[in-house]
């Protein structure tokens, strides 16, 4: 990957896209990818690495829509004098004009309190750093963003960077099975966003 930072610079997020078809050199819209095939098994993976250390998410993203959403719970904060947790929110969308979102950060037992909350911007790995958040070590932190999604990934290291981790929940959908997973996803999102952010009397 140090090949490729070289070669785009700083402050970009370089897509590689694996198709035997020619694509233009430049292009208003993020293409399509291409078919997804078995053999050889199509992945690929992120990673974070320090001259001591690396850590990886194996995974695919494909352009999420403009009017989608984020519901996730992170049980992935770990805590110690010499340990730094952050949130890595990977977005990337079919148009390139820029679009900003607020990213809201609750705990799930006390939804009527916002623990903070950040400007987030679309086609960009946008970095949150937890630790100042004064998050309890027992507390279920939950991660809602209203009209943009993405990949939450929770990278935590040690000081020195010799040590890390990079964990990711999954959509709501995941926890379905049979039926018409996307509606009980919707529902899901839907009954916690009500709750998020809402003054008790």
């Amino acid at each position: 990957m140090s090949d490729v930072s070289a070669q785009v610079g700083g402050r970009v997020l370089p897509l590689l896209s694996l198709d035997n078809a020619p694509r233009p050199e430049r292009s208003e819209t993020l293409e399509n990818a291409p078919s997804v095939t078995h053999t050889p098994e199509w992945r690929a993976t992120l990673g974070i690495e320090s001259a001591d250390g690396f850590t990886s998410y194996q995974g695919e993203i494909a352009p999420f829509p403009a009017q989608a959403s984020l519901l996730s719970f992170f049980p992935f904060m770990q805590y110690g004098a010499m340990l730094e947790n952050f949130l890595l929110f990977l977005n990337v969308e079919k148009s390139a004009e820029d679009r900003y979102s607020m990213m809201e950060i609750y705990i799930a037992d006390k939804p009527d309190q916002l623990v903070k909350s950040f400007t987030i911007k679309n086609n960009q790995l946008n970095v949150i750093p937890l630790d100042d958040l004064n998050i309890p070590q027992e507390a279920l932190p939950v991660v809602v963003c209203r009209n943009m999604s993405g990949i939450p990934l929770y990278f935590t290291k040690s000081a020195d960077g010799k040590y890390m981790s990079l964990e990711h929940t999954h959509p709501p959908a995941s926890s379905v099975i049979h039926g018409q997973r996307w509606e009980a996803q919707k529902w899901l999102k839907s009954a916690w966003f009500s709750e998020f952010g809402q003054q008790k009397a």
